[in-house]
């Protein structure tokens, strides 16, 4: 399973992606490439700065 990891704390997003990988899943830290793959899950910080909550994924 890929997923997609969008996180603005760098820390909480490394350990999130660690713990994920010892599960054996695949994952990446947004880097301006969230379009560019497709991934089986997004873990979705909706609390970023600048807005982009649930509103703005049309969840």
């Amino acid at each position: 399973m890929k997923i997609l990891i969008v996180e603005d704390e760098k820390e909480l997003a490394a350990d999130i992606g660690k713990y994920l990988l010892g599960e054996n899943y695949l994952c990446e830290q947004v880097a301006g490439k969230i379009f560019a793959y497709d991934y089986d899950c997004i873990f979705l910080d909706l609390m970023l700065p600048g807005g982009a909550d649930c509103n703005y994924w049309n969840c």
